[in-house]
């Protein structure tokens, strides 16, 4: 299933835009995950991974990093303070310790703590991320994936983007090696080219209401919104661009997490 998510890294070595909808707590998070995984994962003697670089905005969670990656507030603060050490992972005190990696790079913005426990006052901003993504494939032929925890958060939310540079990216990046993969509960508050430039989307449960937008903008077809509102946690339909309809419906089974039984954020 990955395979046919990331079908344009690995065939043409173009980069690739997918899009996880769905109620909170259906498991869009613990499939991107898997799906980040999938791609950073050594292939081959040579090791080859399909992306070089892993850039994520992933704010939400003051408590917890839910990506792995080198933590930091921003770009200008990773520029300033490069991977060298280690850091906890999932959450400060109760994680596991994890080199620091130049290639994969966790932007917390608000959400970020100190090794000293101090807490920023600044936020993580998509253009600054999306800049940050453009700079390095300009300064090298490498593969660089961009993961937006809520892209919803990159609009106005009047259905337009809030800036340049993201948007570009959906545009322009697949040529030029640059990737997306992004998250939301919000569809509504989506730009129409968030969906009609995704090459894939992968739909878990949502309310009817929900997929009957999706619907009503052609991103599904009528006879498939009663599906929709019908999958189960961690059940997602996946659909692709130019290709027939998909009739599989996946399945994962989320990680039981200590204290809050079996679900996603």
């Amino acid at each position: 299933m990955f395979g046919k998510i990331t079908e344009l890294l690995r065939t043409k070595r173009f980069g690739f835009r997918h899009l996880w909808l769905g109620d909170s707590g259906m498991g869009k998070t613990e499939a991107n995950k898997l799906l980040i995984d999938f791609c950073r994962a050594p292939r081959g003697k040579e090791k080859k991974r399909l992306i070089d670089v892993t850039l994520h905005i992933d704010d939400k969670n003051k408590w917890e990093q839910q990506y792995e990656g080198t933590p930091r507030i921003s770009p200008e603060h990773y520029r300033h303070s490069p991977a060298s050490g280690s850091y906890e992972f999932p959450c400060a005190g109760s994680g596991r310790r994890l080199p620091e990696d130049k290639t994969n790079i966790n932007f917390r913005g608000i959400a970020y703590t100190s090794p000293s426990g101090e807490s920023p006052h600044e936020d993580v901003s998509h253009e600054s991320v999306a800049e940050m993504a453009w700079e390095l494939v300009r300064e090298a032929p490498i593969q660089v994936l961009t993961n937006i925890d809520e892209l919803a958060d990159a609009t106005n939310g009047h259905q337009t983007w809030s800036g340049q540079l993201l948007p570009q990216m959906y545009r322009k990046g697949r040529a030029v090696g640059l990737s997306v993969v992004a998250t939301t509960q919000l569809p509504q508050l989506l730009p129409r080219e968030a969906f009609g430039l995704s090459d894939t989307i992968g739909i878990f449960r949502m309310s009817a209401r929900e997929a009957a937008y999706l619907q009503r903008y052609n991103v599904i077809d009528k006879d498939e919104v009663d599906e929709i509102a019908g999958l189960q946690i961690g059940e997602f339909c996946l659909f692709r661009k130019s290709h027939p309809s998909d009739p599989t419906i996946y399945r994962f089974v989320l990680p039981k997490r200590s204290g809050t039984g079996n679900q996603a954020p």
